[in-house]
Formats: structure tokens, C-alpha cells, sequence
């Protein structure tokens, strides 16, 4: 039997999103553009308008103080009006180019960006009270987009809120419906308001879950000096792993 063609293969012309030179190649020459960087669906003057308590989202927006990650941030990240607003927020995109720019324009420090796989994050389960995605999963194949909605769904803690900004209504609510420990946010998604495209934001809502999921620890920093300058605490399953330093575990204001 003639083995089926992969998508890739079938289409050669198609974007790789699941390889991270794609993403490299891709900043680095928006980065170089004399049109300037461009940014995905709308920045945080407009969204913040309705990422909050009152706005769109009624009684499931989110209230500070809380940690916040933010999944793909680009080279725009929302951290500095998350940080501005009251919360601790921790910024990821799976290129270095897009991180370093994210950081490098930022007003709240390199310790609020760094470099994760969205696919697998190095994330201690139920360490956030909202996750953020704006984009991340549009450019992301059925597969990994599933994968990330799982680790989103993981790293956050009861009662915790996915935020996802996405210009389809339809499938993020198909794919996320599906996994176990959370709940749609009634009356979402909602349609934004004012702007160009059909975007819409989605909520779901973490439920008490007490599974343990396994998952392989990848993670790079790009600030770090050396290996004193990390710390990574994990606690699955009743066994800790710590890198670095009890000092700079003190000095983390969000909760790895």
C-alpha cells in the first residue's frame, strides 16, 4: 500500500509553524522590514479593553493581582500592560529573534520572556491563574494546537481563565471542548468590537482536577549567565526538581 503524503509533502508550499527555524526566519525578516514589525490582530490599547472585569467578558475577565502567561507572544507581547495592570505575567513565543525583541522593548526586565514550546511547556501544573493567547493557536497545525490547549489547560489552576483571541469561532471551541478540566465560559466566545476582522475572544474556565500529567522538562532563558541565574521548580506527583539557587528562587515574581 502507497504510504499516504504528509501535508508538507502533499503541499511543499505551506508554512512549517511546527518547525521553530520557520518562526526564527519569519521574525528575523519582519524584524528587518522597512515597514516595521507587524502584529497580530490588534496590541494591548485595544485589548485591554476587554481582557478585564466589566469588559466583554462581563464577570469572567480577569481582576489582579494574579500570574498571568502569555502564550506566542511575538515581538509585541502584552506583558509590560499585564505587569502595568497589577499582575505577575510570564511572556513565551518559540523563537529566540521574537523574545529577545519582545524583551529588549519592554519596561518590566528580560525575567518576563522566555523561549518555550507552547507544544510542552516547562511549567509547574497549576501555577497560573490566566493564560493568554492571542494568535497562537490560529498559526498552529490541528495537532499541535490541541497539544497547546492541553499544557494551557495544565498550567493552570482552579477557577483559573484561558483567554484565547483567534479569528475563528468555530474551532477553538470544537478542540478545547474536548479536553477534561474545563468548562466553556457561558456566553463566550464574544466578537471584538471595532476593528477590521472578525476576531473573537474565548474562556474557558479551569475546574479542580487532580491528575498528575508527566511531561519531558525543555527550557531555555534567554538572559541567563549561568546556570546559578535559573531556577526551575517542578512538583508532580510529590517529587521536586530545583535548579539553581534558593536566592533566585526569592527573586521570582512568577511561579515556575
Amino acid at each position: 500500500m502507497a504510504r499516504q503524503a504528509t501535508a508538507s509533502e502533499a503541499f511543499p508550499g505551506l508554512p512549517k509553524y511546527a518547525d521553530q527555524d520557520y518562526w526564527e526566519q519569519r521574525y528575523q525578516a519582519d524584524m528587518a522590514s522597512p515597514e516595521g514589525s507587524t502584529e497580530w490582530y490588534m496590541g494591548w490599547n485595544v485589548l485591554k479593553n476587554h481582557l478585564f472585569i466589566g469588559g466583554l467578558l462581563g464577570s469572567w475577565g480577569l481582576e489582579p493581582p494574579g500570574h498571568v502567561l502569555e502564550l506566542g507572544c511575538g515581538h509585541a507581547s502584552l506583558v509590560p500592560g499585564l505587569v502595568e495592570a497589577g499582575f505577575a505575567a510570564l511572556a513565551a513565543d518559540f523563537s529566540p529573534t521574537a523574545v529577545n525583541a519582545a524583551a529588549a522593548i519592554s519596561r518590566v526586565g528580560p525575567r518576563e520572556f522566555s523561549t518555550f514550546d507552547v507544544r510542552m511547556l516547562p511549567l509547574r501544573s497549576g501555577a497560573f491563574d490566566a493564560v493568554i493567547d492571542k494568535g497562537c493557536f490560529d498559526a498552529l497545525k490541528p495537532e499541535d494546537s490541541s497539544k497547546m490547549l492541553s499544557e494551557a489547560c495544565r498550567v493552570l489552576g482552579p477557577g483559573g481563565r484561558f483567554l484565547c483571541v483567534s479569528n475563528n469561532e468555530v474551532l477553538v471551541r470544537s478542540r478545547a471542548r474536548k479536553l477534561q478540566g474545563w468548562r466553556q465560559a457561558a456566553g463566550t466566545p464574544v466578537q471584538i468590537p471595532d476593528i477590521d476582522d472578525e476576531i473573537y475572544l474565548h474562556c474557558f474556565v479551569r475546574e479542580a482536577d487532580d491528575r498528575t500529567l508527566a511531561h519531558e522538562i525543555v527550557m531555555f532563558v534567554p538572559w541567563a549567565r549561568e546556570v546559578a541565574d535559573i531556577m526551575l521548580y517542578i512538583s508532580e506527583g510529590g517529587e521536586t526538581l530545583i535548579i539553581g539557587s534558593a536566592a533566585a528562587r526569592r527573586d521570582l515574581s512568577y511561579p515556575l
